[in-house]
């Protein structure tokens, strides 16, 4: 293996255990403390109705995001295959897909717009 590779992937491990000890350290509630040792700390209460309305909007709108900026990282890679496919003589079938793929991507969105997940004023 290539001895800079290795130093990389080294690297690579020991920032992730350090970013992975700091989040550990900055989480968690020491021992002793008067919020660990209270009892409303001990009791586990049930989220609101309010409550989980939020987290699954919350949710839906993240996995929106993740899922249109995936179809976005998509689009350059098909803008240096449609050059070179135009440059070709067929450009045509490379349009096509173009129009397909954002198309089921509009389709998606207008469902998500009909079941009220874009609607941020009002939730159901």
């Amino acid at each position: 293996m290539d001895p800079d590779v290795l130093s990389l992937m080294i690297l690579f491990i020991l920032v992730a255990l350090l970013c992975g000890a700091i989040m550990f350290a900055m989480i968690r509630v020491p021992k002793g403390t008067k919020e660990s040792d209270s009892r409303e700390a001990r009791e586990i209460t049930q989220p609101s109705e309010d409550q989980r309305r939020t987290f699954i909007s919350f949710f839906m709108i993240a996995v929106l995001f993740v899922v249109m900026s995936v179809a976005i990282a998509f689009l350059y890679p098909w803008a240096l295959v449609f050059t070179d496919s135009v440059k070709a003589g067929g450009g045509s079938f490379s349009m096509a897909t173009l129009i397909i793929f954002i198309a089921v991507f509009a389709v998606a969105l207008l469902y998500l717009w009909g079941r009220g997940i874009l609607n941020f004023d009002e939730r159901k």
